[in-house]
């Protein structure tokens, strides 16, 4: 399971540049998608690989990720699904680069949660209004998951309880965020950390007020919700990225917290980050 830094928000007066990380093993491609970005004032690195660029990403999560897919095809997917199935990355925007815009291309590039996609030679203008789009639907994306069930208040115990990677909390919540997405119980979680169930739920709802069941949902949920609105991929397979088995059980834990279907759900996003 990847893990990622979570990326802190700073409440600066002006706005920071934001970070854009170009993954590609061409360096004349790589230095010059660097070069053009730096001249629109954004903040970019580079990445001559796919395992470069998840090191990169897990250290600090980019605003945006611009990504070669022509050298090494299992890797970009491998990079994509480890983005998209964890909540801290889901909704970072991913631009493929292609060689040649074909209906397969695109169609392949959207179904594994691709963004946007730009064809080689890249024109500068494109580049840049590409980015700017997909920055804003990220910009209105945050500002949702923000007032979303999905990312409860209760998240910032998370990152705090954390920081303190001795605590047997701090390791119970990494183990749950790192295996969220996995069939795991709260007999799971308490064998990792060497508590009883039962001590781990008490210590667990008095420092963050969540039980381990309440953390593991919300955590799906949350990275549901980001599959949803950025893959095609079908409401059914989502429930079995996400960890539920029984897809009948996924329902209903989705209409518990937002009151309507996931389907209702995402074309409701979908029109809110339309262009």
């Amino acid at each position: 399971m990847k893990t990622f830094a979570v990326k802190k928000q700073e409440n600066h007066e002006h706005q920071t540049s934001k970070r854009i990380l170009v993954v590609d093993s061409q360096p004349i491609t790589r230095d010059t998608c660097l070069l053009a970005l730096r001249t629109k004032g954004f903040d970019p690195m580079g990445a001559e690989s796919t395992q470069v660029g998840l090191n990169a990403i897990q250290l600090e999560p980019p605003d945006l990720i611009i990504c070669d897919a022509n050298t090494n095809a299992s890797g970009e997917i491998s990079l994509v699904q480890a983005l998209r199935t964890h909540p801290n990355t889901a909704i970072i925007p991913i631009v493929f680069l292609l060689t040649s815009l074909t209906r397969s291309a695109l169609h392949k590039s959207v179904l594994i949660g691709v963004n946007a996609c730009l064809a080689r030679p890249i024109e500068a203008e494109e580049l840049f209004q590409v980015v700017s789009s997909q920055l804003k639907k990220q910009a209105v994306l945050h500002e949702h998951y923000a007032r979303s069930p999905a990312y409860p208040s209760a998240l910032s115990s998370l990152y705090q309880i954390s920081d303190n990677t001795d605590s047997p909390l701090s390791q119970a919540l990494q183990f749950i965020s790192d295996n969220h997405t996995q069939p795991i119980a709260l007999s799971d979680v308490a064998q990792f950390v060497g508590y009883s169930p039962a001590y781990l739920t008490t210590q667990m709802k008095k420092q963050t007020g969540q039980t381990i069941q309440q953390w593991i949902i919300q955590l799906r949920m949350a990275t549901a919700c980001s599959l949803l609105t950025n893959t095609n991929s079908s409401v059914e397979g989502i429930a079995s990225q996400v960890g539920y088995q029984n897809t009948t059980h996924f329902f209903r834990q989705f209409r518990r917290l937002y009151g309507t279907t996931p389907q209702v759900w995402r074309n409701q996003r979908w029109q809110i980050v339309s262009p």
